[in-house]
């Protein structure tokens, strides 16, 4: 065999030993190397990160539960009061062929003339429908 090819083959397996070992030290798995350190750090400080995320988005679907408890009990709340006052306001319609229709009502100038076309008054018609609730 070549002595070239020898001294190539040695060279290549004792570089790659040695970057294993560099590799290995340099990592932090080995030896104490400082870059693990930093590393668990860090991964710590992620992991408590994710805690407080947590809290926070548990804080808030707790937050949207009560909002929502409390957008119902006011919904509820202008729904029995709109119904219990419009009951106590409302009175049934007046005919409108109760209403006078007297010529003293309007001014001089707003009464209709002869000479108006198809200025009919209606004063015979239904009331209209307003619904109740009957309690």
């Amino acid at each position: 065999m070549d002595m070239g090819l020898i001294f190539f083959m040695t060279a290549l397996v004792l570089g790659l030993i040695l970057g294993a070992a560099v590799g290995y030290f340099m990592s932090g798995n080995g030896g104490g190397g400082k870059g693990g350190a930093e590393l668990r750090a860090k991964a710590q400080a992620h992991d408590e990160l994710k805690g407080q995320v947590a809290e926070h988005m548990r804080e808030s679907a707790r937050l949207m539960d009560q909002m929502s408890d409390d957008y119902r009990q006011m919904y509820q709340h202008l729904a029995i009061g709109a119904q219990r006052l419009a009951d106590e306001t409302l009175a049934p319609a007046e005919p409108l062929s109760a209403i006078a229709h007297d010529d003293d009502a309007q001014p001089e100038d707003k009464r209709p003339t002869e000479d108006d076309e198809d200025d009919t008054v209606i004063t015979d018609m239904p009331p209209p429908d307003v619904p109740r609730r009957d309690d």
